[in-house]
């Protein structure tokens, strides 16, 4: 018998410690409170690591080196592209010939400009020879022969830029020949010989890429884009090649347009080993505080500029507290100022609550 009122006490004890316990976890706000307390959900404020993350889909694309889309430099008729798509390209191979009668008409008439000005140039310099030995015999006036000076220095003048705008006018011509910068293949093409090109930036003609230079190219919101710096890692996750860190190797830089998302490029060894096209998985940490005291987003409430949260203080009152805030990650808000770690912010409720309203805690 005695065993067995052991046994009960000690089972009598174990309840009661479990029911103490319980009891513990929240501070008793507003058990006694008049019926008018409003019903709120608090959390308390913890010393914890904020980790900012982003998970994006990325592609394998071809290095921006190596990635060249050719248009037209004004309208014109393609005269001839000798490769199609997959043909393989070397340095200085022909990839599109523009038949632009502009530029045509241009060089033939600089031409015939430096044969004109080359015309002059000799008689003005015959002229002068002649009136030189005439000049030294006393046979003709002093402003004779400077004037004949004067003369060929100007046809000499004239015809150095006839020589200047031909050579204008060839580049111009020349750049209607469009030659291979980096060896690489024929990745599209959108027009044949004899077509029209309108020499817009909509308007392609071919497509050139060196296939053995490639990236990872991913598409973020601004204002995470903008806080990326270059070599900054990321993780990046295939089904080909597993998982392998690359780093930022292009990211914008300076002001663009709010809420709109920019691409960002990523490079490493291993993406030399994908092909193109490819989907891949890419995890960027942005940001990391260690040890900051931080609450659910929930709490956090502003009025204007000013940032502020309700603290369910143990007498049963809500307190409105300005607090200064910091990062944001995920289900939590850093607070930088105002709060105590284990103080208790109210996150649910808030509609019904204002600074001094008595408050009780839901269970």
């Amino acid at each position: 018998m005695i065993g067995a009122r052991r046994l009960v006490a000690a089972a009598l004890a174990a309840v009661v410690a479990v029911s103490v316990a319980g009891c513990a976890r929240e501070p008793e706000i507003g058990v006694d409170r008049a019926p008018d307390a409003v019903v709120v959900g608090v959390s308390k404020a913890t010393v914890r690591t904020l980790v900012d993350s982003v998970s994006v889909v990325g592609r394998v694309v071809p290095a921006s080196s190596g990635d060249w889309t050719i248009t037209a430099p004004e309208p014109a008729l393609i005269a001839e592209m000798p490769k199609n798509v997959g043909d393989a390209v070397a340095v200085g191979d022909l990839l599109v010939r523009f038949e632009i009668p502009s530029l045509s008409q241009n060089f033939t008439q600089r031409q015939m400009a430096v044969s004109d000005a080359a015309v002059r140039t000799e008689l003005a310099r015959a002229e002068a020879n002649r009136l030189g030995p005439l000049f030294e015999q006393g046979l003709v006036a002093r402003v004779a022969i400077e004037a004949a000076r004067q003369d060929l220095a100007a046809a000499e003048a004239a015809q150095v830029t006839a020589e200047a705008y031909l050579e204008e006018a060839r580049l111009l011509r020349d750049a209607a020949s469009v030659k291979a910068r980096f060896p690489g293949i024929i990745a599209d093409r959108w027009h044949a010989p004899g077509e029209f090109a309108s020499g817009e930036p909509t308007d392609p003609i071919v497509r050139v890429i060196d296939p053995t230079r490639l990236e990872l190219a991913i598409e973020l919101p601004i204002d995470q884009a903008l806080r990326l710096r270059d070599g900054h890692p990321a993780t990046v996750f295939t089904l080909a090649a597993g998982m392998f860190t690359a780093v930022v190797a292009r990211r914008p830089i300076g002001m663009l347009v709010e809420g709109a998302t920019t691409p960002v490029r990523l490079t490493a060894p291993e993406v030399n080993g994908l092909t193109m096209n490819d989907v891949v998985q890419v995890d960027l940490m942005l940001d990391e505080r260690r040890d900051v005291l931080a609450v659910p987003v929930e709490a956090l409430q502003r009025d204007g500029t000013a940032s502020f949260v309700m603290v369910a203080d143990p007498d049963g009152i809500a307190r409105r507290r300005p607090v200064r805030v910091g990062l944001t990650a995920g289900a939590f808000v850093q607070i930088d100022d105002g709060l105590r770690p284990g103080e208790y912010v109210i996150v649910q409720g808030l509609l019904d609550v204002s600074d001094g309203s008595p408050i009780q805690i839901s269970r």
